[in-house]
């Protein structure tokens, strides 16, 4: 939910970003960049927190998994690291294509 929430708002600022100076804007749009990698890293934040506090809850509870789901939770692992390598290489590809500041130079590891 958060790459969904993330992606929309990548999406809506570079829609906005992309619109020509106007009276109001006479520089152009271009901090709605800044508005949000900081709107984007306030949800990541949000959801940290949230996670953690989760995570703490079940283990003063003693939760545990149910060994019949980890094979699923793995695969479930595995398939979302596989698809985060081809969205960073997807998205190296369209920075170094359009130079857009939303996939900067560099952010990307190279395994």
């Amino acid at each position: 939910m958060s790459d969904n929430a993330s992606s929309a708002a990548i999406y809506l600022a570079s829609k906005i970003t992309s619109k020509p100076p106007d009276e109001l804007h006479p520089y152009g749009h271009g901090k709605s960049v800044n508005v949000t990698a900081f709107i984007i890293g306030l949800i990541l934040l949000i959801i940290t927190a949230l996670l953690t506090y989760e995570l703490i809850n079940r283990i003063i509870s003693g939760y545990s998994i149910i060994a019949k789901y980890a094979l699923l939770a793995v695969s479930v692992l595995v398939l979302t690291c596989v698809m985060k390598k081809l969205l960073a290489r997807y998205a190296l590809r369209l920075y170094k294509d359009t130079g857009s500041p939303f996939v900067p130079r560099g952010s990307f590891p190279s395994f």
